[in-house]
């Protein structure tokens, strides 16, 4: 086994990672207010750094703020929200990542379920955007030569990671206590909002009432059944209209939305864009980068 970091608590093992995603976001800054809706990652961690400003996260049991300086970690299979204010003139790296492997983890995974995923740094955070920008340059350069010294400073990004997560790694306390039922009714919902489901529906399949579950889903996560439906359709949509070239029309239609003109009111509701101009922005952070 190859490991490169050996702690008591972490252990990096059988390296063979790839980057599956890696960006500079500072669209928030002439946007107004930026929300990327409940979304997971679901083959891939997402490291990012804060460079400027401040963004809140939001996971499944507990919201945190992330100002310059922090490292957000959001494991595989996660569920999280990132919202920014027009006036946090948010800059952030971001670096999506497969093939992760630590002892005593799930794949794709950095930090435990009891960790805070939010860590500041202090003489790290020059180390680590250098890091960032130098992968960037690697990967965007598609030269052949890069591919050793691509893996090597992963290797050093994930290992310093897991040094702040060692060092610096805080017990979480839960915003929420979501019971067992309650955990299972979720899992439900992640696995078929693209379907058409609704409150009674899923009420019926877990033989309960519909007011008992709408109660017990609101007091134990602080969403609606509804809203919570809402922001994964919104989650799943504005991902696939960063990363694919799927027309809008399908988009909608596959997130859940049999009703375009509904899906585009709700997404700019939410968004504070509509479909089309997201992408539009996304694109251009992308051609931008690719300028440097």
């Amino acid at each position: 086994m190859n490991y490169i970091f050996n702690k008591k608590r972490y252990a990096l093992i059988d390296c063979h990672m790839k980057i599956e995603s890696l960006f500079q976001n500072d669209i928030h800054k002439s946007t107004g207010v930026y929300v990327f809706p409940l979304h997971r990652h679901e083959e891939l961690l997402e490291i990012s750094l804060i460079l400027k400003g401040e963004e809140i996260v939001e996971f499944e049991d507990a919201t945190y703020m992330a100002r310059a300086g922090d490292v957000v970690i959001k494991n595989a299979n996660v569920l999280h929200q990132e919202t920014a204010e027009d006036n946090s003139e948010l800059e952030e790296l971001s670096i999506g990542i497969s093939g992760i492997r630590i002892e005593g983890l799930s794949e794709n995974s950095l930090v435990s379920e009891d960790i805070i995923p939010v860590i500041h740094t202090d003489y790290e955070m020059d180390l680590l955007q250098e890091l960032f920008l130098s992968l960037q340059r690697m990967q965007q350069s598609g030269l052949a030569i890069y591919t050793e010294i691509i893996q090597s400073a992963l290797k050093t990004l994930v290992s310093m990671v897991l040094l702040l997560v060692d060092k610096k790694g805080m017990i979480k306390t839960s915003k929420f206590n979501v019971g067992k039922q309650i955990r299972g009714i979720i899992e439900y919902i992640n696995d078929n909002f693209c379907n058409k489901i609704s409150l009674n529906d899923i009420a019926k399949d877990f033989y309960i009432s519909p007011y008992y579950l709408a109660r017990q889903f609101k007091s134990e996560t602080g969403y609606s059944v509804n809203q919570y439906i809402q922001l994964r359709r919104l989650g799943r949509a504005e991902q696939r209209l960063a990363f694919e070239e799927t027309s809008i029309k399908e988009i909608a239609f596959e997130c859940g939305y049999t009703n375009l003109k509904y899906f585009y009111s709700v997404f700019k509701s939410k968004t504070g864009h509509t479909p089309n101009e997201f992408r539009c922005l996304i694109q251009s952070t992308l051609e931008n980068e690719d300028k440097v």
